[in-house]
C-alpha cells in the first residue's frame, strides 16, 4: 500500500485533539495532513502533527503570523517541523497583541525566499549606474518600418 492509501485507509474523519501552547511550547514533528476546521467563525485551515511519541496534534492556520509561515516555508506532508510559540507581539497600529509562531522545515537544500531586489551590499555604485544612465541616452530606438535592413 502506497503512502497516500495508507493515510486514506488510517483516516478516522475524526479532528486530532487540538495544540493549544503556551509561550515558548514546541512542536516537533511530520506533517501528516491538511484540511479544513468549519466552526462558530467559518472554515481554518489545519494542519495535523504527528509527534515523536506517533501521537497527532492539530493546529490551526488561523492567525496571520503562523499563516505567514506556513505560507513562506510551505511544508509538504510526510516532512518533518519544528512549530514554536514566541513571545507575543503587539500591533502598531491597533495596539492589540497578537500570538507569534517560528516555524523550521527540515529539509535539504535552500530556504533562501524569491526576493526581487539585491541585498545591501551588491547594488551597483552610483557613479556606475550614472554612467550606464548617460550610455543610453545616446541609444537609437528603431520602429518598425525603419530602413535599416534590420529584422528588428
Amino acid at each position: 500500500m502506497d503512502d497516500f492509501a495508507k493515510r486514506v485507509s488510517e483516516d478516522s474523519g475524526d479532528y486530532p485533539e487540538s495544540w493549544k501552547p503556551a509561550v515558548g511550547d514546541q512542536l516537533i514533528g511530520v506533517v501528516k495532513a491538511y484540511g479544513t476546521y468549519t466552526g462558530d467563525y467559518g472554515e481554518v485551515p489545519t494542519v495535523t502533527i504527528t509527534d515523536g511519541n506517533a501521537k497527532d496534534h492539530g493546529v490551526f492556520i488561523s492567525g496571520y503570523v503562523i499563516k505567514d509561515q506556513f505560507q513562506a516555508k510551505r511544508p509538504k506532508i510526510g516532512e518533518r517541523i519544528g512549530l514554536k510559540r514566541v513571545a507575543d507581539g503587539n500591533s502598531k497600529r491597533s495596539g492589540q497583541t497578537y500570538k507569534r509562531f517560528v516555524l523550521h522545515v527540515d529539509r535539504a537544500g535552500c530556504d533562501m525566499p524569491n526576493i526581487d531586489h539585491a541585498p545591501d551590499g551588491d547594488l551597483p555604485d552610483p557613479e556606475a549606474m550614472q554612467r550606464a544612465a548617460k550610455a543610453l541616452e545616446s541609444v537609437t530606438v528603431h520602429n518598425e518600418g525603419d530602413d535599416d535592413g534590420l529584422p528588428f
